[in-house]
């Protein structure tokens, strides 16, 4: 509920007290219950969203300076395959991985973070390294040569 749904709310509920009617005061009291009720609920959905987005957000921060590495060669299962050979994707996870160091540890007001201890650090990169052997057994999953939906629609 916005501002304005708040205000005509409000006017409403004024305007029906003032009848100085006991009808009018058990509907103005039903009206702040709604109001009271609807609040909550949208309080409730907003912080629901909130913690989704935020939990979206780390593991994509987390999972993306190593997944990298398996969006790299999408049909290997050895994604480390010749990877000393191309100097443009080691300096492109360089580059990666300098931006993360500066932003966590350096640009504090900027980006609003806290520097890490080395165990923070550590679990980070112990995280991140999951997307690895993650991606190895996707790879190693059969792809049927017709899609799954196809199964499933309705046909007559």
């Amino acid at each position: 509920m916005g501002i304005q749904g708040t205000e005509m709310a409000k006017e409403s509920l004024d305007t029906v007290i003032l009848d100085d009617n006991f009808a009018s005061v058990a509907t103005v009291l039903r009206w702040g219950r709604c109001v009271y009720n609807n609040i909550q609920k949208f309080i409730q959905f907003q912080l629901t969203v909130s913690v989704a987005a935020l939990v979206i957000n780390f593991v994509a921060a987390v999972s993306a300076v190593f997944n990298e590495f398996n969006a790299r060669k999408l049909d290997e299962k050895n994604v480390f395959k010749g990877i000393h050979k191309n100097r443009l994707f080691l300096g492109i996870i360089g580059i990666t991985i300098l931006l993360q160091v500066l932003m966590v540890e350096f640009l504090k007001k900027f980006a609003d973070t806290e520097k890490f201890n080395w165990g923070q650090w550590g679990a980070c990169i112990g995280i991140a390294e999951l997307s690895w052997p993650i991606g190895w057994v996707v790879k190693y999953m059969p792809v049927p040569e017709n899609p799954i939906v196809i199964y499933l629609t309705w046909k007559k």
